[in-house]
């Protein structure tokens, strides 16, 4: 599967230790396309059947198709990573794959530099069916050049096809021969709850929240956080700080006066 083939950090990524972002896209070198029967009954043989091809579930309901196109090239499935935290790591990465200079921009190079992509191709090679290529951000653009187009050393592997129905030659659906993942990402700041009690009462305070992370597969894990002081009376003049991460949510703040218990 293209996720195992990428190691997506999804761990990593919910830490806010790195930045990574999937990229999907197709070199087409041709086409094969089929000629519009001019009668469906030129598409089956003359010992073929109604009875037969009813048995086998073509009815009203499920109409027979052809495939009437076939897209030859190669799907490339590219993952950009990047332990920076800039705001203009989505830029760099636009630019390394774009082949866009960055030279005028001090920011942008050090991310495409320290950065690194990994590059799942089916089809453009003559050795391999799949092909599996790590490097440097910066060498990227030279690797998608290398077999973007048609020759002896680059044919082509079948990675999309369009289907019609017989009965009137319309369009079927359209169909890729392989999936994909798209990785999206947010990232949080941390933050705190500031506690200040200064009033002529006992105040007792209960506070909890949730932290998201995810394991190696992209599942959700939640954990369900407590402040360690929750139900204990607290007299003024009392102040904390409770320090979330940026991955907390549901955060509840409830708080009481407890003055007579």
């Amino acid at each position: 599967a293209v996720n195992n083939s990428l190691n997506v950090n999804f761990g990593a990524i919910s830490e806010g230790k790195m930045q990574e972002e999937v990229i999907s896209f197709k070199q087409i070198y041709y086409n094969v396309n089929v000629n519009e029967p001019t009668r469906p009954s030129r598409f089956f043989g003359k010992a073929v059947t109604k009875e037969q091809l009813q048995a086998l579930g073509v009815n009203a309901e499920n109409p027979p198709a052809y495939i009437s196109s076939v897209a030859y090239g190669r799907q490339v499935y590219l993952k950009l990573s990047t332990n920076s935290h800039s705001t203009k790591v989505k830029a760099a990465f636009d630019a390394a794959v774009s082949g866009k200079s960055v030279s005028g921009d001090v920011e942008l190079t050090n991310i495409i530099k320290n950065s690194s992509f990994k590059a799942v191709i089916y089809g453009g090679s003559a050795k391999d069916e799949v092909q599996i290529i790590d490097g440097n951000l910066g060498d990227l653009r030279d690797i998608l050049k290398k077999g973007a187009t048609f020759n002896r050393e680059t044919p082509g592997v079948p990675i999309a096809y369009t289907t019609n129905f017989l009965k009137d030659n319309e369009l079927a659906v359209i169909k890729n021969n392989s999936e994909y993942i798209e990785t999206t990402s947010k990232a949080y700041t941390d933050g705190k709850i500031n506690i200040d009690h200064s009033g002529g009462y006992v105040a007792q305070f209960n506070i909890s929240w949730d932290e998201v992370n995810y394991d190696p597969e992209g599942n959700e894990i939640v954990q369900h956080k407590n402040w360690s002081e929750n139900n204990k009376s607290k007299l003024a003049h009392f102040t904390s700080s409770i320090y979330l991460p940026g991955n907390a949510r549901n955060i509840n703040v409830y708080a009481k006066e407890c003055t007579g218990l």
